[in-house]
């Protein structure tokens, strides 16, 4: 799965919706790209996703600088339910 940012727009141009998509379909519907950006990030950390290679400087950035997660955080991993 590659999930990733998808916008809509207006008749004037202007983004009306903010989506996260993967695999054919819409995840979540969110309110500006902030949060757009925010939550995609956290799905890649969340699934133990890897970045994009196109990608990967930015979203690492961002993982370090605003969402203060370390190269080494990984998330809890389950063995058996």
């Amino acid at each position: 799965m590659t999930p990733f940012l998808k916008f809509t727009e207006d008749s004037d141009g202007r983004v009306n919706k903010i989506y996260i998509a993967g695999e054919k379909s819409i995840l979540m519907e969110l309110d500006n790209v902030i949060d757009g950006v925010s939550c995609l990030m956290f799905v890649y950390y969340v699934f133990n996703l890897e970045y994009p290679k196109q990608c990967f400087n930015t979203f690492l950035f961002l993982q370090r600088a605003i969402l203060r997660l370390s190269v080494t955080s990984h998330p809890l991993l389950f063995d058996n339910f």
